[in-house]
């Protein structure tokens, strides 16, 4: 991959990406000065006028003169893009139209976002945030700019996973009130709420788990399932009304969460439901259930070994019980009076 450049007061601004890949990662410095600007329409697949700079090689750290016309990545091209941490800036219509664009993975601290930064890329399925304390975050403005059903990776500052979250989808629909001769708008879906949940930028986990009830209300049980599932295995900031409210709702979805392991086509998902201790007798068998007759050995593997577990913990606990039964009525003494 090669890329474009200025060189600007605060650093680097990157104007063009060229390459073969669709899968785009930015780097923190180059020609020793930070990237911290991507600039307006620099991923759009039409752009006003072309910018002079300079050529970076990705791959050889060489720098050129001219580019040997390979082809941009733009457009329908992009499929990732990786921001680096030293991202500050991003200009308007950055991304306009990339509707393959389905991963952006970014630092919290690119505070400076373009008008129109995501229009037209309805294909975003996932963000993957890492999340830098004390600093303004741009989350919220990100989330805010897709409307789009939304799995984020919440990072910390080293990249470590402290949480999944999903973001149902929402749009709003102008219906006319004729005898009025007004519009008016009517909000559909309650993804506008959960990308409301934050207090001065920064992000209330349990603001975020208050509105479940609205998922299971208005979204597909596969959606909340997934949800409940993410929120439960990594429980940041978690509290216990809302942890047991999630475990309520799983034990009764047991088929859905067949199809969430099977959609994300994630093993361990199904390997820690089926050993959570909420999930029960029924709850495993209509997994077992779901699983019949696709022929998928792996989780069918896992479901079949969680069963022969709790089999044996249940023979467990009764011996256990039949033991300290009998220890109790042999410990008892007889009496015997004389008259």
């Amino acid at each position: 991959m090669k890329i474009s450049y200025q060189k600007v007061k605060e650093g680097i601004r990157v104007i063009r990406c060229c390459g073969l890949d669709g899968e785009v990662e930015i780097p923190e410095t180059i020609d020793g000065l930070l990237v911290n600007e991507i600039g307006p329409y620099a991923f759009a697949q039409e752009v006003r006028r072309k910018e002079p700079g300079e050529i970076f090689d990705w791959v050889t750290g060489e720098f050129e003169d001219e580019d040997d016309e390979l082809p941009p990545i733009c457009g329908n091209k992009l499929q990732s893009i990786s921001l680096p941490s030293s991202l500050k800036k991003i200009g308007a219509y950055a991304f306009y139209g990339c509707e393959n664009l389905e991963r952006v993975k970014a630092f919290s601290l690119t505070a400076d976002l373009g008008a129109g930064l995501f229009t037209g890329c309805y294909g975003i399925k996932k963000l993957d945030i890492s999340m830098v304390p004390g600093e303004r975050s741009c989350l919220k403005e990100m989330l805010s700019e897709l409307r789009q059903t939304l799995t984020l990776d919440y990072r910390n500052q080293k990249g470590e996973l402290l949480a999944r979250l999903i973001f149902p989808e929402f749009f709003e629909e102008s219906v006319e009130n004729t005898p009025a001769r007004i519009l008016m708008r009517e909000m559909h879906g309650c993804g506008h709420m959960y990308r409301n949940a934050f207090v001065g930028g920064e992000f209330q986990f349990m603001v975020y788990d208050r509105l479940f009830f609205h998922v299971q209300v208005e979204e597909k049980p596969l959606l909340g399932t997934l949800l409940a599932l993410n929120r439960l295995r990594y429980p940041l900031q978690l509290g216990n009304e809302a942890k047991k409210t999630y475990e309520a709702y799983l034990a009764s979805h047991g088929r859905e969460i067949f199809q969430a392991a099977v959609k994300e086509q994630d093993g361990e998902l199904l390997t820690f439901a089926a050993g959570a201790s909420w999930c029960t007798n029924q709850c495993l068998e209509d997994m077992l259930s779901e699983a019949e007759g696709l022929g998928m050995a792996q989780f069918n593997g896992i479901l079949m070994e969680a069963r022969h577990r709790k089999k044996i913990e249940e023979e467990k606990k009764e011996n256990s019980g039949k033991e300290k039964s009998l220890g109790e009525s042999g410990g008892k003494r007889t009496r015997r009076f004389v008259l």
